[in-house]
């Protein structure tokens, strides 16, 4: 062995096709499929929910841009955990990832997955809804299919990635064209007056811009998978066990992408358009949200640039404001933000795949829930066989996506923007494609997602958009007639692509929060011969499963999206904490400190919106559980209090999933 102790690290296998991937198409996946009709019903008017599109779009675009910064500062795989670590400390850090684990990546996982069932099976109930346990099975099985790939090689991973994201874009600009065409027709009816009825209040605006942002999410996924971007010139030795650089440009950009156009541009319309009330307001809704997720996006990047460690929002908190904080986040992350996006997800998943089979009427809830945990099966299994595979799947999803969003042609709809961030250790040149990857994936989805609102709300009126279970089918059905079952099938993929990242992404946090002591240290381990983190993907594939049995779609949305923006705002207070107090830091990129305060200003009010206006006693729950991760921490974090029994399962377990310990990849 020539001397050298041999360890286990990540590969860096993801480039900027493959990050952009990333971000692109977990980003659009379900939500521009889901959100536009609460979006609208919310908000009131089309003008109104127009307007929360594309506030959504500049939100996303400043928060992405933060992100940036944080990625090339603190180049760890993580995001807002390893964020949070680093810069608010550990109890904090371990709030966030006991919420996240535990509720916040596992619903998002179930809610997409949902979404994947429910068009999914809708070609199969034309004239009434599928039942509720056939969606629930399929979205079941879209994870485990994921899980597996995701387990298996990452190189696939990412291919799956970069495939569904041409899919999507594909998908999306049929819909564009196809709103283009009756624009030119003279149909523009539903456009006048488009302000009237709108909600002008906190909570309907609130709530609007948490469909739409759902649309977004995604766009700091890379920063999760910071230690796989490649980076050949500081490859680890021949013998370390790390997890590898295989995250190239093209599958960063898909990555991000594909992981935001995912189901929400396909639902999130009609929830926008409901919240804001009139077209043109929820025109001005998307595209503000495109603006937050690229200005987060951008902060995010001279994140991951400044710390270059995978993990996103909880390496940044450990190494900004402490390890109880980064434990608070990555507490709540495990168990509440990325079970929820995962779950969110699947729903969306399985609404589109049984769409075609209930044209009459809403699908069954158990049918919906059984597609969806078919879709998280499916996802894990494909991110714990290959992170090449993953990267396969999301490029290739992303551009299915792509082809759905320009045929129609939100902020869940643009989640998904702080994806690479959660994966910094496996991109390649982390300090170059980290940025590129968000500028160029966020800047295609807050495009896109204007143009598909806009093409709905051409083909739709109002009362039509906010009563359609599936609007993509409804579209269809309208514009492409026998043909109509294809965008069900189209927003099916596109959902499937944005589980495939949010799985990729999200099991990357538990990996970078196991390695730092605030997860049982099983879920630090990486498999022997795959490189993959399979432990830690498949405790999020067992976690997102529970939360898809009682969830629905919309109320996934809401509860993930008020938790998520609580710790993008403790992000951005640690990205102002490392301008301030560490100028020293090289920064490959970084960006003006006006954007970090107006993502935080903006996160704050996200916040406090639902609260204020109309206060429910769900919210208080969910902030007693983020807060509880405090409880969680102090004897089995602090005092380190470790019942013999989990040492000797961690040894089984080791044993039957042939992994070991891994390396930091930076």
């Amino acid at each position: 062995m020539d001397g050298k102790a041999e360890t286990l690290a990540l590969k860096r296998e993801v480039g900027l096709v493959g990050a952009v991937s990333l971000i692109a198409g977990t980003m659009i996946g379900s939500g521009i499929f889901m959100s536009p009709q609460t979006v609208l019903f919310t908000i009131g008017s089309p003008g109104a929910s127009l307007v929360v599109w594309a506030s959504c779009g500049v939100l996303v675009i400043l928060a992405a841009f933060c992100y940036s910064e944080l990625g090339t500062v603190i180049k760890e795989s993580g995001g807002e955990y390893i964020y949070i670590l680093r810069t608010s400390g550990p109890v904090m850090a371990f709030m966030l990832i006991f919420s996240s684990v535990l509720f916040v990546r596992p619903a998002g996982v179930a809610g997409i997955s949902l979404s994947f069932a429910q068009y999914a099976v809708a070609p199969f109930y034309p004239e009434c809804p599928p039942p509720s346990l056939l969606v629930k099975a399929v979205a079941a099985v879209s994870i485990l299919v994921l899980a597996t790939v995701n387990c298996l090689n990452v190189r696939f991973s990412m291919s799956v990635q970069v495939f569904f994201m041409v899919a999507k874009v594909l998908a999306l600009a049929v819909i564009i064209v196809g709103g283009v065409v009756m624009l030119i027709n003279g149909h523009t009816e539903n456009f006048e007056n488009s302000f009237e009825n709108t909600n002008v209040g906190i909570n309907p605006i609130g709530i609007a811009f948490y469909q739409g942002l759902w649309s977004y999410d995604g766009w700091n996924n890379l920063n999760y998978v910071t230690e796989e971007l490649k980076r050949p010139e500081m490859a680890p030795e021949k013998h370390m066990l790390s997890l590898q650089r295989e995250i190239g440009l093209l599958g960063a950009v898909s990555f991000i992408a594909g992981t935001m156009i995912g189901s929400g541009i396909f639902i999130s319309p009609l929830y926008v358009l409901s919240a804001i009330g009139s077209p043109a307001a929820s025109l001005i809704i998307w595209a503000g949200c495109g603006a937050l997720a690229l200005l987060g996006g951008l902060c995010y990047a001279e994140l991951g640039t400044v710390i270059p460690e995978s993990g996103g929002e909880y390496v940044y908190m450990l190494q900004t404001t402490g390890r109880v904080s980064a434990f608070v986040f990555v507490f709540s992350f495990v168990n509440v933000l990325r079970p929820a996006s995962a779950t969110g997800i699947a729903l969306s998943v399985a609404e589109y795949v049984v769409a075609p089979f209930y044209t009459d009427c809403p699908p069954p809830q158990q049918l919906l829930k059984c597609v969806a945990a078919v879709s998280i099966l499916a996802v894990a299994l494909v991110n714990c066989a290959s992170v090449r595979a993953a990267t396969l799947i999301q490029v290739l999803c992303t551009a299915v996506k792509l082809l759905a969003l320009s045929v129609i042609a939100g902020l869940y709809s643009y989640d998904g923007w702080n994806t690479l961030n959660l994966l910094t250790e496996e991109l390649k040149y982390p300090e170059v494609n980290l940025p590129r990857a968000i500028i160029i994936a966020i800047s295609l989805v807050t495009g896109l997602y204007l143009l598909v609102n806009v093409s709905y709300l051409t083909v739709m009126t109002p009362k039509e958009l906010m009563m359609s279970n599936a609007v993509a089918v409804t579209w269809g059905n309208k514009v492409l007639g026998s043909w109509g079952w294809i965008m069900s099938v189209a927003a099916a993929l596109s959902a499937f692509g944005s589980l495939n990242g949010t799985f990729f992404s999200g099991g990357r946090v538990c990996f970078v929060a196991a390695r730092e002591g605030h997860m049982p240290d099983i879920l630090s381990m990486a498999h022997v011969h795959r490189l993959t983190p399979s432990p830690a993907l498949i405790f999020t594939t067992f976690v997102s499963l529970l939360v898809l049995i009682p969830g629905d779609f919309q109320s996934i949305v809401n509860y993930f999206s008020f938790t998520a923006w609580f710790f993008y705002a403790i992000t951005m207070i640690g990205l102002l904490y490392l301008k301030i107090k560490r100028p020293d830091l090289p920064r490959p990129y970084k960006v003006p400190i006006v954007l970090p305060v107006t993502v935080l200003i903006a996160a704050v009010f996200l916040v406090l919106a639902p609260i204020i206006d109309s206060p429910q006693i769900e919210y208080l729950y969910v902030a007693l559980f983020i807060f509880s991760g405090v409880i969680v921490y102090v004897p089995f974090i602090h005092y380190k209090m470790c019942p013999g029994l989990l040492t000797k399962l961690t040894q089984f377990l080791q044993l039957l999933l042939e992994v070991a310990p891994a390396e930091k990849n930076v």
